[in-house]
């Protein structure tokens, strides 16, 4: 499960092609700003100033919208603030985001294990099982899917950590 939830976290440090504004549209300096942007803001969530952390993702997902990492610490940090309409929001910018950069690049699982962990913060546990048993339909000879079992998924909805960032 350990390795399961630092896999999922280290997605949120990818900027994953998705919606909004092409990949393509957006300048390297663009990518550079928000990624300043996004250290700022874990600096600042670090040491508890949840508004300024949340205005500071929030620049950082609208300058790089298919970085669903950004949308991702977005909504974590409203879920903190008890912002939940903007949080489910984010969430489900992170979720959109996931899914396009699958649609861009359907062999690589990671954004489709990603989608698993955001419908779960969503509260779509139902959705989440159908997309984990889907992946393991498609991609059964990649040894990250063999691990995400029916018994995973409940140990991820179960630990307490998630439970206090999910829907």
């Amino acid at each position: 499960m350990k390795y399961l939830f630092g896999f999922i976290l280290g997605l949120t440090l990818l900027a994953l092609p998705a919606c909004k504004r092409r990949g393509s549209d957006i300048t390297s300096l663009e990518r550079k700003q928000a990624a300043s942007l996004e250290s700022e803001a874990d600096f600042a969530f670090s040491l508890k100033e949840l508004p300024r952390a949340e205005e500071l993702y929030a620049k950082a997902a609208k300058l790089c919208p298919d970085n669903a990492g950004y949308w991702m610490n977005l909504g974590i940090c409203r879920k903190k603030m008890n912002n939940k309409s903007g949080a489910k929001s984010a969430y489900e910018s992170a979720l959109a985001a996931f899914k396009d950069a699958h649609e861009l690049h359907p062999k690589d699982l990671q954004p489709v294990l990603a989608q698993v962990y955001m419908l779960g913060l969503l509260g779509r546990e139902k959705q989440a099982r159908e997309v984990a048993e889907k992946a393991q339909k498609t991609y059964r000879d990649d040894p990250r899917v063999r691990g995400f079992s029916p018994q995973s998924i409940d140990q991820m909805l179960a630990d307490p950590k998630f439970k206090a960032i999910a829907f």
